[in-house]
């Protein structure tokens, strides 16, 4: 394995998708193996998904590795920075007899030991001091601001309240923009010591410049956040920080395991040791995992703004419009950027920053600047979380985790909107297990007859009125059960009528699997199901061809026979339809 990683060449390619698989191990026993002399292996033995398809199928045992298939893709490397190499490895750990992979990906950092970046703090496997990161800020800023002028502030007027600084970094004074007479002058968001070493005069800061516990001046100023964070010259978010009394780098933040560092010697050379700074996942989606991205306004500082600078451990990260950099000198120039902004789409991308959210009373608040973003850029027409132009798929979200005390849930969210929920979600879960093949047959058999949502006020700072959602689809009464056994799946799997799992003929003999939104269990268990999406592979050789995801509903009390809540999601697998007989019926959902 080492050796794929011992070249290192100087000619500049792209850092995309240019995936292509690789010689390695075939399977999870023989990884094991060779990690104990490769170092490499070694890392990725440590940040494989091993781990997730075990707790998702427990049944699975150490003597079974030996049939787990792994394959492994890697990107081209792309030399940046003149010393510091960055390439991708897709890994994918397979599950035959359950017809389930689990994925997972590493960034992958190499420069040679003995060059100009090998001799850096981080490098040598040592944090930077200060003044290594505020000049790594300023010179990234004045590039940034020298060089770019798609990363200039749009917006020309000052919010409400701004923070003044003196002469001296410790002299400020909050002013009224509205009143006092101030310098036309670019100010930054957030963080003051960062800012006065990039000599900006004014700060903007939510927690001085927004009147706390006047829940008036709080809607107002939230109404407007957008304008706040796409005026700003700089955001400089504390992104390590769990509130607004600790400073931009928090001490005592535990090391982060999600970066590896490992050495490999050089085989073509024998010379030459070659330095690699592995990382979890995608580095570019580091910040989205900090302490600060758990609270409610941090999505729009990141959409929003036109530069940000991400105070995190063990290194400082850069995002404009145009580039992307680290302290360790990975650097995404302005096409690589554009590739991977673009996977970013207005539904998926919202809800999946947005489902871990935080302080519940900040949720539709926080959502404001984001939906004004979206609607702009798109002309999609926001619903609570989801967008009409795609709600079909948006009514697929399903509950991760424990249950959350249901006091958190926000008043008057109807129960079709992920919203309604105040633990994470995941957008259409059973996508990524059956519906990313191109050859596969998507089928979405319902149509929105009617949909609006109506406010006391400015959407998303005031009140729900009104929530109105009509459906026709295949509808059918279903007996659904979560068995013992199964319960301790994610999703648990449930057994269909009188069924009874036969695990003579299979260790996961089950061909429902579905979660309730509210609770793990029901004591009832018939239910209204409406059938949301179909989904059928043309691989007859498949371990079921046909996958059926559906809306667990029950009526509404002390209401007409058309109107319904949803209470859960479930997904048949097989080869055969379970709605053949279903009525074609329309419904409203409350």
């Amino acid at each position: 394995m080492a050796r794929l990683f011992s070249s290192h060449g100087s000619e500049p390619q792209l850092l995309g998708n240019d995936h292509h698989p690789i010689e390695h191990h075939p399977n999870v026993e023989k990884l094991i193996e060779s990690a104990k002399d490769c170092s490499f292996c070694s890392v990725i033995q440590k940040f494989w998904s091993l781990g997730y398809l075990l707790e998702r199928y427990p049944d699975i045992k150490p003597d079974q590795f030996g049939s787990l298939e792994l394959s492994l893709e890697l990107t081209k490397a792309r030399v940046l920075d003149g010393d510091v190499s960055c390439n991708f490895l897709f890994g994918h750990v397979c599950a035959p007899w359950h017809a389930f992979t689990a994925d997972f990906k590493l960034t992958i950092a190499s420069c040679f030991l003995g060059n100009k970046a090998s001799r850096t703090s981080l490098w040598k496997g040592i944090e930077s001091p200060m003044e290594e990161k505020n000049e790594a800020i300023k010179a990234w800023f004045t590039d940034c601001a020298s060089h770019h002028v798609e990363c200039s502030p749009t917006i020309h007027h000052y919010p409400t309240r701004l923070v003044e600084i003196g002469a001296n970094k410790s002299d400020l004074r909050l002013v009224d923009t509205t009143k006092d007479s101030i310098e036309k002058v670019g100010y930054a968001t957030l963080t003051i010591g960062i800012a006065w070493e990039l000599r900006i005069r004014y700060l903007w800061i939510d927690s001085l410049c927004i009147v706390q516990d006047d829940l008036d001046d709080w809607k107002r100023e939230a109404a407007l956040m957008k304008d706040v964070y796409a005026g700003s010259s700089i955001t400089i978010s504390a992104s390590d920080a769990t509130d607004n009394t600790q400073g931009c780098f928090v001490d005592n933040v535990p090391q982060n395991q999600e970066i590896q560092v490992a050495q490999i010697s050089d085989a073509s050379s024998g010379d030459n040791t070659l330095l690699m700074r592995v990382y979890q996942g995608d580095f570019r989606r580091y910040t989205e995992t900090s302490t600060l991205s758990t609270r409610g306004w941090n999505l729009q500082e990141q959409l929003l703004s036109h530069r940000v600078v991400h105070c995190m451990r063990p290194e400082v990260h850069w995002n404009c419009h145009r580039s992307l950099h680290t302290e360790s000198r990975i650097s995404i120039g302005e096409g690589e950027l554009r590739q991977f902004s673009s996977n970013f789409v207005p539904n998926n991308s919202t809800a999946t920053e947005l489902q871990q959210m935080w302080f519940t009373k900040d949720r539709l608040s926080a959502l404001a600047g984001i939906v004004q973003y979206y609607g702009e850029k798109t002309g999609f027409k926001h619903l609570l979380g989801c967008w009409e132009e795609t709600l079909v798929t948006d009514l697929l979200w399903m509950r991760l985790g424990d249950i959350v005390d249901p006091s958190m849930a926000i008043p008057q969210v109807p129960s079709w909107s992920w919203l309604s929920r105040a633990e994470d979600i995941n957008l259409d879960f059973w996508n990524r297990v059956h519906g990313k093949s191109r050859d596969c047959i998507v089928n979405d058999p319902i149509k929105i007859m009617e949909v609006s949502v109506t406010w006391t006020g400015d959407p998303m700072v005031s009140d729900i009125t009104s929530a109105n959602l009509v459906i026709e689809g295949p509808v059918r009464q279903i007996r659904l059960r979560v068995d013992p056994k199964g319960a301790t799946f994610h999703p648990p799997y449930m057994n269909v009528g009188d069924e009874e799992p036969d695990f003579s003929k299979h260790p996961i003999p089950w061909r429902c699997a579905g979660q309730f939104d509210l609770e793990q269990e029901r004591q009832d268990d018939m239910f209204t199901c409406l059938l949301v999406r179909s989904v059928t592979s043309p691989v007859e050789t498949a371990a079921y061809q046909l996958q059926e995801t559906f809306l667990l509903l029950l009526p509404v009390p002390n209401s007409d026979d058309m109107t319904y809540q949803r209470i859960g999601i479930a997904m048949f697998r097989g080869h055969e339809t379970e709605f053949g007989s279903a009525e074609t019926k329309t419904i409203r959902l409350m």
